[in-house]
């Protein structure tokens, strides 16, 4: 069905044709580039390619220890002004850790896809392709 629409369409309108055909060849390009980028940094050597993302886990590791730390401290002194703070902070908090956290995820994402890349020598599917894949296969 989706073919013949999609015939349909290119006979109806092949200016949109030729558009769609220029958007994906940019894209194509675009991607390759990228990836030609995201390999020749891999294969640098850069200590600070390698060594950011488990420096920002690890800062933030340290930060969550340290707050939690204080508040522990706080309460077994019988001090709850540093409590009181932090749940009068609770959104702010919740949405800078949030972020934070997210961030990581990201991180950890990607290095685990470079990781997969270079092992491989083909770019690692992203999860929305994974997705995709998945749903294509249950049709």
């Amino acid at each position: 069905k989706r073919a013949a629409a999609d015939g349909e369409a290119t006979a109806r309108w092949p200016a949109l044709a030729d558009i769609a055909r220029a958007e994906a060849e940019l894209q194509g390009r675009a991607l390759a580039e990228t990836n030609a980028t995201m390999r020749a940094e891999a294969l640098a050597g850069d200590p600070l390619q390698r060594w950011w993302r488990p420096a920002y886990a690890f800062e933030l590791t340290i930060e969550c220890a340290a707050f939690f730390a204080v508040l522990i401290w706080s309460l077994g002194r019988g001090d709850a002004g540093p409590l009181n703070a932090a749940t009068n902070a609770t959104g702010l908090l919740t949405l800078y850790w949030g972020a934070r956290f997210a961030v990581l995820g990201v991180y950890v994402n990607g290095r685990t896809r470079e990781k997969e890349a270079a092992t491989t020598g083909q770019p690692a599917p992203s999860v929305v392709e994974t997705v995709v894949r998945a749903v294509r296969r249950r049709r």
